[in-house]
């Protein structure tokens, strides 16, 4: 019962957080709102356990899915065309976080699995599942990519309007 009434705080905070983000029109609102309003509650002392493992692989089931929906039938061609550079940018991105992660070690004092895990070019969900298989501060991890992703949407915005 207590699992339930966390639930129904989590989805209500949500979306609530969702509904400002997008009343805001803030670079993808509905994901930021949420996120922001859940971290808020979070550290701001909200009594709810992250979401076990289980539960987070069925969500990504679900986004993984509607990913798989926009998807048409001439991705093959599309895929074969764009290989090359999708192995460069995979491999550049491999490199710069191992870079990334060995300054991270020597100036910041994290350990390596910690650092490398911060540094890898990867979704949040990704990463959340990661860093319950490895022995890691998940919390600087999370933190780490949530940085990331947070000036991401918040700066590329931004940078695209101006160079167009």
């Amino acid at each position: 019962m207590i699992q339930f009434k966390n639930m129904i705080k989590v989805i209500s905070l949500s979306i609530t957080g969702a509904i400002a983000g997008y009343i805001l029109k803030l670079p993808m609102g509905i994901l930021v709102g949420s996120f922001l309003v859940i971290a808020i509650a979070k550290i701001s002392g909200l009594a709810v356990p992250p979401l076990q493992r289980r539960y987070k692989q069925k969500i990504q089931m679900v986004i993984g899915g509607l990913v798989g929906l926009n998807l048409q039938p001439d991705v093959a061609a599309l895929f074969l065309k764009l290989i090359v550079p999708g192995l460069i940018a995979t491999i550049g991105h491999i490199l710069f976080a191992f870079l990334l992660a060995k300054l991270f070690t020597k100036l910041l004092g994290f350990n390596w699995l910690t650092a490398i895990t911060g540094s890898i070019p990867a979704g949040m969900s990704e990463i959340s599942n990661l860093v319950d298989e490895i022995e890691v501060d998940e919390q600087i991890v999370m933190l780490m990519h949530l940085f990331r992703v947070s000036l991401i949407i918040l700066i590329l915005p931004v940078f695209i309007k101006i160079l167009l």
